[in-house]
């Protein structure tokens, strides 16, 4: 009996060694990854199944409780807090030790696992990792990413505070100050000789990152309808046959001192009844047509909106 039980304790001993090294070995970071803005470490437990060489890690959290963990270099015009509670409001702040903000979310209304989501950052550029695992594999999973947290450097030189206040185009300038910026609108259309967007630099909620927003569109008045006929066009589109868009107002509005053609119409937004407004001008200066879309959330973005506007000037 004395030597079963002097047996059953070594292997008791042993089995906890090997639990606590087990642990050491999968939660304790030491082997370094870099994205564009972002470097980290990761224990040795842990197994790259993927890398897309633009910032998004694969990785398995390999043993008994194995779980996949993704890491995202992403950049989003919001805040850490707001892009972390994208999904459910109940981001907490998490202190890493370092300049950087970092939020932790635990989404718990997805038909899959769990999601753990920890996102540290600034000035609009994120390392969002996160894992969707059982209670049993997300303890330990959670500690390593908080351990992983720890390690995360900002290594960009990208500052908000280095943003230009006024853009200079073409066709037009705008002066956005820190609150907003312009930037090309990375859309393919060969009609449009310039496509350019303005929108917050840093919102304070994740739909910032969309709306508000206002976009300047400058093409030759050869190579596409001037601005009545398109718009006439898009309301008869609208009023007659549309599945998304409702409330077609067709007219004529003064913009930027100029009488322009006019169109606005409204879409459904979310499951929370919120609607989006789109204004469109259009005019025709010289042999270009101009088109400007203004858009953004009802009795939300008015005043940003006005802003926007307000900082263009036509050439």
């Amino acid at each position: 009996m004395k030597k079963i039980i002097i047996t059953l304790s070594s292997i008791l001993v042993l089995a906890a060694a090997g639990s606590i090294g087990y642990t050491y070995y999968m939660t304790h970071p030491s082997v370094e990854y870099k994205t564009d803005n972002f470097s980290f470490k990761v224990p040795k437990g842990f197994k790259l199944l993927d890398d897309d060489e633009l910032g998004l890690y694969d990785m398995m959290f390999s043993g008994p409780f194995h779980s996949r963990i993704y890491f995202d270099d992403c950049t989003y015009n919001c805040t850490v807090k707001a892009y972390t509670e994208s999904s459910e409001d109940k981001a907490k702040a998490f202190d890493i030790g370092s300049g950087l903000e970092c939020y932790s979310e635990h989404t718990t209304n997805t038909k899959s696992e769990p999601l753990i989501q920890y996102v540290a950052g600034t000035d609009t550029r994120f390392l969002d990792v996160k894992t969707s695992c059982s209670a049993i594999k997300g303890f330990l999973s959670e500690k390593a990413i908080k351990n992983i947290m720890k390690t995360v450097k900002y290594t960009s030189d990208f500052r908000i505070a280095d943003l230009p206040e006024e853009y200079d185009y073409p066709y037009f300038s705008i002066k956005t100050g820190h609150k907003y910026f312009a930037a090309d609108n990375e859309i393919n259309n060969d009609k449009s000789l310039i496509d350019i967007k303005i929108r917050y630099t840093e919102g304070d909620d994740y739909f910032n990152s969309s709306y508000p927003a206002v976009f300047l569109s400058v093409s030759e008045s050869g190579k596409t309808d001037p601005p009545s006929e398109m718009l006439d066009k898009r309301y008869e589109k609208f009023k007659s046959d549309s599945e998304y868009f409702f409330d077609p107002v067709r007219g004529q509005k003064e913009l930027f001192g100029i009488k322009c053609e006019y169109l606005c119409f409204k879409q459904n937004f979310g499951e929370d009844g919120d609607i989006i407004k789109y204004e469109q001008y259009g005019f025709v200066k010289g042999d270009k047509n101009y088109l400007i879309t203004a858009e953004g959330l009802i009795d939300k973005d008015e005043s940003a909106i006005s802003e926007m506007l307000d900082g263009i000037t036509i050439k």
